[in-house]
């Protein structure tokens, strides 16, 4: 961890894109201390564990990295939670829970940001301002309501939509005419 906040130390004020891998449960509280830190000159921000997944209590420390705006974030791809999780979800309700939906809203902070991509996670209910330069999203194992695919089709630069999900409810309106993608991969449904 200690060459890790150096190197964003010495990095400055100039972008960096930052790719932490084998993340454990004792490192996840420091590695999001560092780059929250540092989030203000973040571009690309990948977080992946090693074959032992996170549990989705560990959800909240995650949104600890989005506490500060960060201007030049372009890209945020987190595969850190199991996909157990997901059938808990799926029994339990667990995703009325807003507090296990990502990304966190605090994340509506990086005006720049065009590409999302997370495993067991969600989508907000609504895409609100802060997702308009989004152009690639990547969810993967969860069920999406109607509310959140209609938001997902109301961001108007989306053209890349992966989902490998559980399931979805389909909105009743017809998508805006501006949603137009040029690459739709989907698994699971």
């Amino acid at each position: 961890m200690e060459t890790l906040a150096g190197l964003l130390r010495r990095a400055g004020n100039s972008p960096v894109d930052v790719h932490v891998t084998d993340i454990s449960f004792s490192d996840l509280h420091e590695v999001v201390r560092i780059l929250g830190d540092h989030i203000d000159h973040i571009r690309t921000l990948a977080l992946y564990t090693g074959e032992l997944k996170l549990d989705h209590f560990h959800i909240h420390v995650v949104y600890g990295l989005f506490k500060k705006p960060a201007p030049l974030l372009e890209v945020v791809d987190i595969q850190l939670f199991y996909r157990s999780f997901l059938e808990k979800c799926l029994k339990i309700d667990a995703l009325q829970d807003p507090s296990l939906r990502l990304p966190p809203p605090l994340l509506r902070q990086a005006p720049k940001l065009r590409q999302l991509s997370f495993q067991t996670m969600t989508f907000p209910q609504t895409a609100g301002g802060g997702f308009l330069a989004v152009t690639r999203l990547e969810i993967d194992g969860v069920f999406l309501s109607a509310d959140q695919m209609s938001a997902i089709v109301s961001l108007p630069c989306l053209r890349n939509l992966h989902l490998e999900i559980a399931g979805c409810a389909l909105p009743n309106a017809q998508p805006p005419p501006t949603f137009r993608l040029d690459e739709l991969w989907l698994y699971g449904l």
